[in-house]
């Protein structure tokens, strides 16, 4: 099967982190595959992650451009390939094309809170999470089904056992911006630890983004700068190798369609603790993590004391939550998942 990939930007995140391992896996199942992306942001070293048997096209367009002739040239280049399918993973993508590619086209929404204004233009639309699919449901007149996003778990070094670090190892990844991510709601907890619960903790974020300098302000107002590193953007490689070596992974997500990284700190082995709709769906509403209400760093707080008091008795919990993160959220059955959209849209463009 020939599948297009057609995406706005490729920096690093979780829709374009997750895109690499669904088309890397495409290629490695014996499709053709083509990655197009629309607008001038391009991590280089996202690109160079991908398979050599990618086709890579770069429209070039600048973010909110309205270039007519930008439009017509990513026309022109869908007629040429004549692909079976055309993947989006931005909805904005279907206001760009021509309506004869409708029964080619599907949509992944990756997160809460995507407008629906050109859902119409697609023949099927995916939801990576039942919290991404109850959110379009709830406001829209469109019913998504899931497909959840997948990771290479053997890929993820794992810890052998647990013993608590002194001090006590944090870990956050993901982009910084706290608006979305809930970065300062950790740095309020985390000086709640230092001064009331008086624990010798540390925490690491890795990534980069528009609220660091926000973040590095907080860490100065709290005086926690002989706690706190900012590791900045890491590759894949890097996290999966030392990501065992933590404590403790924390996601203080307000808003999250699914979580990623909490599925590989799973993988890893590491108790992980979350708030935000899609990362408690990831963990079971609390079977296989821990949860805290979006936003609370008192609770946040709590929460980090009682696991570190509770640390030497977790092993069977983490083990229960690195099985059932490996046996749901693989990437061989994301792909596979795909494939069976893709033959059925298909198969019904035939009839």
């Amino acid at each position: 099967m020939f599948v297009t990939h057609l995406i706005c930007s490729f920096t690093t995140g979780g829709a374009e982190t997750m895109l690499v391992d669904i088309v890397n896996r495409q290629v490695a199942e014996g499709h053709r595959v083509t990655l197009i992306v629309i607008n001038d942001l391009v991590e280089e070293r996202l690109l160079r992650s991908l398979d050599k048997k990618v086709q890579v096209v770069r429209i070039g367009r600048k973010p909110g451009s309205r270039n007519p002739f930008l439009f017509l040239y990513l026309n022109i280049i869908l007629f040429r390939l004549h692909a079976d399918i055309l993947h989006c993973h931005d909805c904005v993508i279907g206001g760009m094309l021509l309506p004869v590619f409708k029964k080619k086209l599907c949509l992944t929404v990756h997160t809460v809170g995507v407008s629906d204004k050109y859902f119409f233009r697609f023949e099927k639309i995916v939801a990576i999470s039942d919290s991404v699919k109850q959110d379009i449901t709830k406001r829209t007149l469109f019913c998504p089904e899931i497909i959840w996003n997948g990771i290479h778990i053997d890929r993820i070094k794992k810890r052998k056992s647990l013993e608590v670090s002194s001090p006590f190892r944090l870990i956050m990844v993901s982009r910084l911006d706290h608006l979305v991510k809930g970065q300062h709601v950790l740095l309020k907890a985390l000086d709640l630890l230092v001064n009331k619960y008086k624990r010798p903790v540390s925490l690491d974020f890795v990534g980069e983004g528009k609220s660091e300098k926000y973040l590095r302000s907080l860490v100065e107002k709290y005086k926690l700068q002989a706690n706190v590193n900012f590791l900045g953007l890491r590759d894949r490689n890097y996290i999966y190798t030392h990501l065992h070596e933590y404590d403790l992974f924390v996601q203080p997500s307000i808003y999250e369609g699914f979580g990623l990284t909490v599925v590989e700190a799973m993988i890893a082995g590491i108790p992980v603790l979350v708030s935000g709709d899609g990362p408690t769906e990831v963990v079971g509403q609390g079977k296989y993590g821990y949860c805290f209400e979006k936003e609370n760093a008192e609770e946040c707080a709590k929460k980090i004391d009682c696991i570190i008091q509770d640390y030497a008795g977790l092993d069977n919990f983490v083990y229960k939550a690195s099985v059932y993160a490996g046996n749901q959220y693989s990437i061989q059955a994301t792909v596979c998942a795909y494939q069976n959209l893709y033959e059925s849209m298909t198969s019904d463009k035939a009839k």
